[in-house]
């Protein structure tokens, strides 16, 4: 997967091989300074982390639209993997 904004986990809750895939989570940060600190302290097999640039867009209210073509939620959405449904969710927290 390429996401500028994601340090991604080696394992993921959608895996078919292994037995850790419960242990999967995602850390969901404010900014590049927040994801950087949590990056170096990570486990790397089962935690990843997405960095938001500044505070998020309140979709309260909007239209599907409006919320599909803001950017920070088109990657979130693809870090997920929950852009057709969330069967194929890649994190179990």
């Amino acid at each position: 997967m390429n996401n500028r904004k994601l340090r991604d986990c080696r394992i993921h809750y959608n895996d078919t091989k292994g037995d850790r895939q419960d242990e999967s989570c995602i850390f969901i940060t404010e900014g590049d300074s927040a994801s950087g600190s949590i990056t170096k302290i990570r486990n790397v097999e089962t935690q990843a982390v997405f960095s938001l640039r500044g505070k998020p867009l309140n979709t309260y209210g909007l239209t599907q639209k409006v919320v599909y073509e803001n950017e920070e939620f088109n990657l979130l959405q693809a870090a997920l993997n929950i852009e057709d449904g969330i069967e194929g969710l890649r994190y179990n927290k």
